[in-house]
């Protein structure tokens, strides 16, 4: 159960899309932000808001809205790449942002198009004390707060007095156009409202536990949360390690299937496939399996070969049987390494047929 919200008569949206950056500006820029600012009327009407001041947050590069409301907002690569999360501000007198919660969106691909919308609501509206503008108002409350103890102890060198959220609100109260009694009433009301129905599951708990101001609850609150978190990381490992070796399994079946259609060249590319996922700490068996499927391509393709091209391939072999043999050692794994020492040694015989002995080292395995 939540507070009511109270609906605004008027309402904002920006409807962003994420384009390509047009050639001129291909190279400087990795993407950009584009959109329309609409105004919503008492019925959902939209209305194009012109004039109005778009800008990402610490770049300083602010638009304003031309006819229909449309703007355009480039991303210096040299800052942003996709998967990166910048904030978006709007600057529209009488207004005030809503959503996305702190006006955070996420830099997309080149390639995603996906629309994306910004409401801003009139100040003074209490939607801005709705679920989501506590929860935005209580996360930024834990920041302010944590800065203002860290400034507080650099500057005493003491152990920093208990805390507490009046700064905070304020400047949240002022910030929405509302007053300090209407924010502290809401965020109580919402807090014991969250108790009641505590869900171990969302983060909500322990921001009602800190909007109460008893942070010793607070804390492990979130600490349980990160455990969970944890938990369900080292679940979500195990299964992309499973498919990691079933990928690099069926990799290395490719390449015994391209070996008997006489193809060494087509089991070298899947086996090189192969090696860039597996890992030696992860799935030491599987790795050296792999490292032996590499030397058995080199191997071919050098055998066959001729010139420098030849003895790299033989090179590359050589290398991919003793790197094998790091796992495959005499005492754990008797079978598998006297197989790779076998191939092994016909790899460093053709090398020597193909060698000049005067460029031969002088302990070469194979010296008389």
């Amino acid at each position: 159960m939540r507070l009511p919200a109270i609906a605004a008569l008027y309402s904002i949206f920006v409807v962003l899309w994420f384009g390509r950056a047009t050639p001129s500006l291909a190279q400087e820029h990795a993407s950009e932000l584009s959109g329309y600012l609409v105004q919503l009327g008492k019925h959902d009407e939209p209305q194009p808001v012109v004039g109005a001041v778009v800008s990402v947050h610490g770049i300083g590069n602010p638009t304003r809205t031309i006819e229909r409301g449309f703007f355009r907002l480039p991303l210096p690569s040299r800052l942003y790449r996709p998967g990166q999360q910048v904030i978006l501000t709007v600057q529209a007198p009488g207004w005030q942002l809503y959503q996305p919660e702190g006006g955070v969106v996420t830099v997309p691909a080149v390639a995603e198009k996906q629309p994306m919308v910004l409401k801003l609501l009139p100040l003074g509206s209490k939607r801005f004390l709705d679920n989501h503008g506590i929860v935005e108002l209580l996360r930024r409350a834990m920041s302010e707060v944590k800065d203002q103890s860290v400034r507080a102890a650099q500057s005493s060198g003491q152990p920093t007095l208990p805390v507490n959220l009046k700064g905070p609100i304020q400047k949240w109260a002022l910030e929405y156009g509302l007053s300090v009694k209407q924010v502290q009433e809401a965020v109580d009301a919402w807090a014991t409202e969250v108790l009641k129905h505590a869900d171990t599951s969302s983060e909500e708990p322990c921001l009602a536990q800190f909007a109460k101001e008893k942070f010793a609850e607070s804390a492990p609150c979130f600490e349980l949360l990160g455990q969970s978190d944890l938990r369900e990381l080292d679940k979500l490992q195990h299964q992309v390690l499973k498919r990691t070796e079933q990928a690099v399994r069926h990799f290395i079946k490719a390449a015994e299937a391209h070996f008997a259609r006489n193809d060494p060249a087509a089991a070298l590319r899947v086996s090189e496939q192969a090696a860039k996922l597996v890992r030696r700490d992860q799935s030491p068996k599987l790795w050296a399996e792999v490292q032996v499927w590499l030397g058995m391509a080199h191997a071919d393709l050098g055998s066959r070969g001729e010139g420098e091209a030849a003895l790299e391939h033989l090179h590359k072999a050589v290398a991919a049987y003793q790197a094998a043999q790091q796992v495959y050692t005499r005492e754990k794994w008797p079978h598998e390494w006297a197989m790779t020492q076998n191939n092994l040694a016909l790899v460093l015989v053709e090398q020597a047929k193909r060698t000049p002995r005067h460029t031969l080292p002088h302990t070469w395995l194979l010296d008389e």
